[in-house]
């Protein structure tokens, strides 16, 4: 992972170990929350780096606000798919 540049990523309190992702034993409730934690987080980091490509020249401030602004502004419903009422009925 070292020649892709991940080893100089700041350490993310959700960053998972390969200790953890290699577990084969069952998973606790607690511990699949943990991980959607972990994985939102990571999502969250990725798409604010596509953001510091797309815009170098942003500051710090700024690429918050375009994150902020993409997290609650987006579609929720992708094209191609269809709301529907939770819980079904």
């Amino acid at each position: 992972m070292a020649l892709l540049g991940f080893d100089k990523l700041p350490a993310s309190p959700y960053t998972l170990t390969m200790r953890e992702t290699d577990q084969t034993t069952e998973l606790t409730p607690a511990q699949k929350f943990l991980a959607a934690v972990k994985l939102q987080e990571l999502g969250l980091q990725m798409k604010r780096t596509q953001f510091k490509r797309r815009h170098p020249e942003a500051t710090e401030i700024e690429l918050d606000d375009m994150l902020r602004k993409w997290l609650f502004n987006r579609d929720s419903v992708p094209e191609g798919f269809r709301r529907v009422d939770w819980p079904r009925k």
